[in-house]
């Protein structure tokens, strides 16, 4: 919001923290006053809680390795893990570069209805 909206920093923490208190007031709504009202057959709660954790997660996880595996520099990685430039880690960059993404985007494609495994 500061560098983009060229908002003050107290403004922006102000409109950060408004934004929070009201979906955190709609979600505790949602589960007695509010529970009739729904959005896809969603109570708000459901509806937070669903795009956290079936989108937002995997899709976090996926950035992640993604920018781990093949942007950071192999020696801030080296430093960071400090387990060697030996086989374990050559093991972990190769999970994360091929395998983690992989298996990370299996798990977003199901929980979002594009694949089905049962």
């Amino acid at each position: 919001l500061i560098e983009n909206h060229g908002m003050s920093r107290v403004m922006a923490t102000a409109t950060s923290g408004t934004a929070a208190w009201l979906i955190g007031i709609g979600c505790l709504l949602s589960l007695n006053v509010w529970s009739g009202a729904t959005l896809w057959d969603m109570t708000i709660f459901d509806l937070v809680e669903g795009v956290t954790a079936n989108i937002l997660l995997p899709l976090g996880g996926l950035l992640i390795a993604i920018f781990v595996g093949w942007k950071m520099s192999r020696a801030s990685t080296e430093d960071e893990l400090a387990i060697g430039e030996g086989t374990a880690y050559l093991a972990w960059r190769t999970i994360l570069r091929y395998v983690a993404p992989v298996f990370v985007l299996v798990i977003f494609l199901s929980t979002v209805g594009f694949l089905d495994f049962g």
